[in-house]
């Protein structure tokens, strides 16, 4: 993870200061649009951080603290310490509190391809069953439905020309037909990730510690963290492999058996947040991306996230249930909230 050495945090509200007396500060950035600062307690230099910020435009963190904050309550997201919701004249300010373990680009991952496909595409599977397997915990929360934001972001970047070819492979021409045939078969099947980048999946030594960057997530198409899903082991690991042992981990009966690959995936991609959603693993393979990994009080986000209006929630997907309980199981024993070890 790469951080800088920095003596203070530039513009942090004075309510906030707090967290930084007696930790070693540092710049984590790795986006134009958001600023990521690493707090660390651990007495020696480059020790693991405990605490991190983000901040960015006012307003542009609202859903991500919500998430993060729904997400921890499933015991898979990081736990929000506070989250300052900003104005014309503050940015916005998001605390969470680090996860054990690394994200998967770390070298002790992609040193086993093979394990890391297999583990990265059964742990996206059972996230898209909680709404099955774990329907009456589900039910409790509050999580919008984020598919007709996707939809029109893809329109707006069609509109001003944010087309990047090297995520899909078409022209811009096709890129436009394919969301035009496309975007109806979309549908709301499933609670996921939204951004499902080797970045955003943190591990303990391969077990699931949660998930970070949750700034997509919602109820959404499985198809759009499908498509990333395979697209970051590609980029990552340098060839593309690893597509149909994705697909057939991750279970075939729930990918679109009527179309090619091409086609199945086809459509995700060109909902237009790729030009920053995979931006994540454009910038670095090991950039800084432990920024969502973090943890903290239920009480204090919730009355912080109180403020933050909440998207239409979702009615719960109603397909028959299939195997995936493990997943919620597996990363509470995993030590979700835990900070790291310095």
């Amino acid at each position: 993870m790469q951080r800088t050495p920095i003596e203070s945090i530039p513009k942090l509200p004075a309510q906030l200061r707090q967290y930084t007396a007696g930790r070693r500060l540092y710049d984590s950035s790795s986006s134009p649009e958001a600023r990521v600062y690493a707090l660390s307690s651990g007495s020696r230099e480059n020790a693991r951080p405990d605490l991190f910020f983000k901040t960015a435009a006012a307003g542009t963190l609202a859903h991500e603290a919500r998430m993060d904050d729904t997400f921890h309550m499933l015991g898979l997201g990081p736990e929000v310490v506070e989250y300052l919701l900003g104005s014309e004249s503050q940015a916005d300010w998001l605390l969470t509190r680090a996860f054990r373990g690394e994200d998967c680009t770390a070298q002790q991952y992609l040193d086993d391809p093979k394990r890391l496909c297999d583990t990265s595409a059964s742990r996206l599977r059972e996230l898209h069953e909680l709404p099955r397997t774990k329907h009456e915990q589900i039910a409790t929360l509050t999580i919008p439905d984020v598919l007709a934001d996707y939809l029109a972001n893809a329109e707006h970047g069609m509109h001003t020309g944010r087309f990047d070819a090297q995520f899909c492979g078409l022209s811009q021409s096709d890129a436009r037909r394919v969301i035009a045939e496309g975007a109806g078969t979309l549908h709301s099947d499933a609670l996921i990730h939204g951004d499902y980048c080797l970045p955003s999946i943190m591990l303990d030594d391969w077990r699931l510690s949660g998930f970070i960057d949750l700034d997509h997530a919602g109820f959404s198409d499985r198809h759009i963290d499908i498509f990333w899903g395979i697209w970051t082991l590609q980029f990552n690991l340098h060839t593309d492999a690893y597509r149909k042992r994705f697909l057939d981990v991750y279970g075939r009966d729930r990918v679109d058996q009527a179309r090619t690959d091409q086609q199945i995936l086809g459509v995700p991609v060109l909902l237009l947040q790729s030009h920053e959603v995979a931006a994540h693993d454009r910038r670095t393979v090991h950039a800084a991306h432990a920024h969502g990994g973090e943890h903290c009080r239920p009480s204090q986000s919730h009355r912080l996230l109180r403020h933050v209006p909440a998207r239409q929630p979702a009615a719960r997907p109603a397909d028959p249930a299939v195997p995936g309980a493990a997943l919620v199981e597996g990363a509470a024993s995993g030590g979700v909230g835990v900070p790291s070890a310095a």
